[in-house]
């Protein structure tokens, strides 16, 4: 079993039993419990588990979770999702791309050639350069290591600098009230970005309806297209509420 994969299959066995023993993780991953714990360790530093003498427990108060980890989430919807979201991105010349895994499987979809990128992850400037002739400029700030991307003052100062044509974003729980992030220092990078953007794109999967995360980053009234895949009957009952959103899922 590839290591990414095993994190993410410990990381649900975990939270589905709310804990778990070294021993019982190695004998229903075929692991050695050596492996286990690095593992364990590993997930412990995303904020996902707590680690104890001789396991783990699910962590239910969630931070920012791993980029890494983030990336395997539901990998094939958020490949599906980028492709469909390339469908409605307006035309540019700036754009902020956020930290988002989801945003990192959509910049395959765009011609960012000669367009100025404007970004706070890492990991986003590096696929960029692997594809791209394009002008990329990384906001500077406190850096965090698990979700390779920056946040804080010095990030804001420097956003600030910018007027962009087009915002692209992802979150981590979206309800009827808006879209919400674990963190609120994540929360403002948004803000700011959608304050100095023109246009602005959400794209989420439908398990972020399930998820939870405290600090609101925006209403959803303050996107110009949100990108989903909720089903047409899930895509009515939030317009029950807010019949002016321009959702879209195909």
């Amino acid at each position: 079993m590839k290591d990414l994969e095993r994190l993410d299959n410990i990381l649900n066995y975990v939270k589905k039993h709310h804990s778990a023993t070294v021993e019982s993780l190695a004998k229903e991953f075929y692991a050695s419990p050596s492996t286990i714990r690095r593992d364990l360790t590993a997930l412990e530093k995303t904020g996902m588990i707590h680690r104890t003498h001789g396991g783990a427990i699910y962590n239910d108060r969630i931070k920012e979770v791993s980029i890494l980890v983030r990336k395997k989430e539901n990998e094939a919807v958020k490949n599906e999702l980028a492709a469909i979201a390339s469908k409605y991105i307006p035309e540019f010349n700036s754009i902020f791309i956020d930290n988002s895994s989801t945003c990192l499987q959509l910049i395959k979809y765009l011609d960012l050639n000669k367009k100025l990128v404007v970004t706070n992850s890492l990991i986003m400037v590096s696929e960029i350069k692997s594809f791209y002739d394009a002008n990329i400029i990384f906001l500077g700030g406190e850096y965090d290591l698990d979700t390779m991307s920056s946040t804080g003052p010095l990030a804001i100062e420097n956003l600030n600098d910018f007027h962009l044509d087009l915002m692209v974003q992802s979150t981590a729980f979206v309800d009827i009230d808006g879209a919400y992030e674990n963190e609120f220092k994540v929360s403002i990078i948004k803000k700011v970005a959608r304050e100095r953007s023109t246009k602005h794109v959400l794209i989420f999967d439908k398990s972020k309806l399930e998820k939870n995360a405290s600090y609101k980053s925006s209403s959803l009234e303050n996107f110009d297209t949100i990108v989903c895949d909720l089903s047409d009957e899930e895509i009515a009952k939030f317009k029950e509420q807010k019949p002016f959103l321009n959702i879209q899922n195909k």
